[in-house]
């Protein structure tokens, strides 16, 4: 019986593609997919420093009301660990209460 997988199937030709790509080995990028030519694009993300995000971050809080690891998350589009770490300079200096790292922190200076 075949098996039902969950989720974007990555085929052996389209991994080896990728990896290629990532290594840097121009050589093997053209992938047939659909029996059209394809080319692998990989986009490398680099995220801000949790340094360069207090300000945006201040400015949610604002908004909001409230500091939350997934509310900076989803607003300035970085991942849940570069948004801990935001929560955690916050409040490290003073700016937000400490609390769990799930709940919702209050702020603790007036913006």
């Amino acid at each position: 019986d075949p098996v039902r997988l969950q989720g974007a199937f990555v085929g052996d030709l389209d991994l080896e593609a990728a990896v290629a790509e990532i290594k840097g080995d121009q050589s093997f990028v053209d992938l047939d997919v659909t029996s059209d030519e394809a080319k692998v694009e990989v986009a490398h993300v680099v995220e801000p420093t949790p340094c360069g995000l207090i300000d945006p971050a201040c400015e949610i809080m604002t908004e909001y009301g409230i500091a939350r690891s997934d509310l900076f998350s989803r607003h300035l589009k970085i991942s849940m660990e570069t948004a801990r770490q935001v929560i955690d300079l916050l409040t490290d200096r003073g700016i937000i209460g400490g609390g769990s790292p799930d709940a919702p922190r209050q702020l603790l200076v007036n913006l």
